[in-house]
């Protein structure tokens, strides 16, 4: 932020949160507005969106109406150091318990294996009107589903 522009920055976020945002359908709890203050400079401001995945992230910006969205820009513009802008998108990682940590040694998650082939959390429900009797399926270190085929190799699995 320019100095001195910190609190018209914030009321130019939180203005977009509340019209431009929820136009959009970003519901209010799952925005979060960070300002600096330990360890990073006292002008950074994030805006932080709490999204299930890439394709709830994908579908917010394709329904944010761009002609608002341009001019809450320009209005806001004047509060922006040139360049400073940044795009993150971070991937949540669950924290594991050290006998997870310890039964996974490459530090590869292999939790929700059926039929008791390893890893101690539920098997990953089947995809509704998809029946494979031979493969198995677990929630990989991501949270995604991944399939096991008969014959694939995985370590740490038998």
């Amino acid at each position: 932020m320019e100095y001195g522009s910190k609190q018209e920055a914030l009321a130019h976020i939180q203005e977009w949160i509340l019209t431009i945002g929820q136009e959009a359908g970003l519901r209010l709890s799952d925005a979060r507005i960070l300002s600096g203050a330990v360890g990073v400079p006292e002008s950074r401001i994030e805006l932080e969106l709490d999204m299930p995945d890439m394709a709830a992230l994908e579908s917010l910006w394709a329904s944010i109406p761009a002609d608002q969205h341009r001019a809450w820009g320009e209005r806001l513009a004047h509060t922006i150091v040139h360049g400073s802008p940044v795009w993150h998108v971070y991937r949540e990682t669950p924290v594991q318990s050290q006998e997870i940590l310890e039964a996974t040694k490459g530090g590869i998650l292999l939790s929700g294996l059926r039929d008791g082939a390893g890893g101690s959390a539920p098997a990953a429900p089947p995809l509704a009107g998809v029946e494979e009797p031979e493969a198995r399926y677990m929630i990989d270190w991501k949270g995604d589903r991944l399939k096991i085929n008969p014959g694939d190799r995985l370590p740490g699995v038998g």
